[in-house]
Formats: C-alpha cells, sequence, structure tokens
C-alpha cells in the first residue's frame, strides 16, 4: 500500500500561524496527532470565547517560547 501525504523529513521544518502551533512544533519536536488536536483546541477555545489562548494567557510555556524568537 502506497503511504499517502509527506514523508516525516518534509515535516520537521514545520510552518504555521504562532497562536495555534503546539508546543511541540515551538520546541521543533517531532510533529504528530497531537499537534493537530492541540490546533483543533485552540480552533475551538476561538470559536467559544472569540480569542486565542496565547491571548488569554491560558499557555504561559507557549508564549515564553514565542518571545525568545
Amino acid at each position: 500500500m502506497e503511504q499517502i501525504g509527506a514523508p516525516k523529513e518534509e515535516l520537521s521544518n514545520t510552518v504555521g500561524t504562532p497562536p495555534y502551533k503546539s508546543p511541540q512544533q515551538m520546541y521543533g519536536e517531532e510533529y504528530t496527532a497531537k499537534c493537530d488536536v492541540f490546533a483543533m483546541a485552540c480552533i475551538l477555545c476561538m470559536l467559544l470565547t472569540g480569542k486565542t489562548p496565547k491571548s488569554l494567557g491560558i499557555l504561559s510555556s507557549v508564549n515564553e517560547l514565542e518571545d525568545d524568537d
């Protein structure tokens, strides 16, 4: 059976909107399904509150990583 999607090597250089990037992506770790779950939770937070988790101060560890860049 042929593999669908990008090889793992191509996923190491992630691109994304910072408020929706998972801590794993910010630390440069391997992209997993957890990253997708995190992004979906951020979208749900935005739909319910009108704000990103970062703007609500929920994700202080992610906020600190973004400030270092």
